[in-house]
């Protein structure tokens, strides 16, 4: 059973989650102006698998490890 102080820690890092997926929702529905700003967008979203993302995933458990696995198995 986890505990409330549990819960809130779990909800501000998933708060954290939430944030960082708009910000990159953000930057991928831009319209680029041209050419150097297309490319740069296309570099940002291959990078976004290897490394945001990832980031992310790892984060969630390394500091949740119990939660992340009952989610996965439930």
């Amino acid at each position: 059973m986890y505990s409330s102080q549990m819960f809130v820690k779990i909800h501000t890092y998933l708060i954290g989650i939430c944030v960082q997926y708009d910000t990159i929702v953000k930057v991928i529905t831009e319209h680029p102006e041209d050419t150097t700003k297309l490319v740069k967008l296309m570099k940002y979203v291959e990078e976004l698998d290897a490394k945001d993302l990832l980031v992310i995933k790892v984060n969630l458990k390394t500091k949740f490890p119990s939660c992340f696995y009952s989610c996965l198995s439930g």
